[in-house]
């Protein structure tokens, strides 16, 4: 629009000098040109204002430019942010070591298939095995509690009690399938049996036949505690004699 507007001027400004050469009436050259002249500064004024306003647009253009590209980078941070969110995210496993997709959806992973392994190993004598494999186990994933149950059951066989029942406690804590949590019970009673604590392995041993009601070892345990076990004699109370009266 601007282009235009300067070529109609140049346009006038020709003509004015054609009007000098061509007419001869003098008072009519001077109002033509003065008209002309008159023009022309419209034309002026009007193609600056032209370009100014085309200036307006385009600072408008990359205002709106601007605009989009700070949205862009606003969504670019949140998707990056999202992303990041997703890869820290650790697959959630259920208490048997299963992959845990939905509350109602899971499938097997490496965990159930190798504590699986490991309980094979461990009934059939090699615990050592077996204890690397769990081991291995609770080094990928912390909140695997079979790892730690396998784990305390193997150190209080070989004596190591402390370290078993700390190990036992902690997967009972992080939840084991209940069969499992039961003889979790179970051995944590015998242990602290190595310790003549019997009141407390009675406690363990009861807790495990509430879970299981069929675990004959803990029936057996639960009735030879229960006549070790001897009630506190009581001492007998001495009867202070009266005193003579005076």
């Amino acid at each position: 629009m601007s282009w235009i507007l300067v070529i109609i001027a140049v346009f006038l400004v020709v003509f004015q000098y054609i009007l000098q050469y061509y007419f001869k009436d003098k008072e009519l050259e001077k109002k033509i040109g003065a008209g002309v002249l008159i023009l022309t500064a419209f034309v002026i004024l009007g193609s600056y204002w032209a370009q100014q306003k085309e200036n307006i647009n385009l600072l408008v253009q990359i205002g709106d430019r601007d605009g989009e590209i700070e949205k862009l980078k606003s969504e670019k941070r949140v998707l990056v942010q999202q992303i990041e969110g997703l890869l820290t995210i650790r697959p959630k496993l259920d208490p048997w070591g299963r992959l845990q997709l939905s509350p109602w959806f899971t499938i097997s992973s490496d965990f159930d298939t190798g504590i699986n392994k490991a309980k094979g190993l461990y009934s059939a004598g090699n615990v050592n095995e077996a204890y690397k494999i769990a081991e291995e186990l609770v080094h990928k994933n912390k909140t695997f509690g079979l790892g730690y149950y396998l784990m305390g059951v193997i150190e209080i066989d070989k004596g190591k009690n402390a370290e078993g029942e700390k190990n036992i406690l902690k997967a009972i804590n992080l939840k084991i399938p209940p069969e499992d949590e039961a003889w979790g019970y179970y051995h944590l009673g015998r242990s602290v049996m190595k310790r003549k604590k019997n009141d407390e392995a009675l406690k363990y041993f009861e807790k495990a036949l509430a879970l299981d009601p069929n675990m004959e070892k803990t029936k057996q345990m639960i009735d030879k505690l229960k006549k070790d076990i001897k009630p506190a004699q009581k001492k007998p109370v001495k009867q202070t004699q009266p005193r003579p009266k005076k």
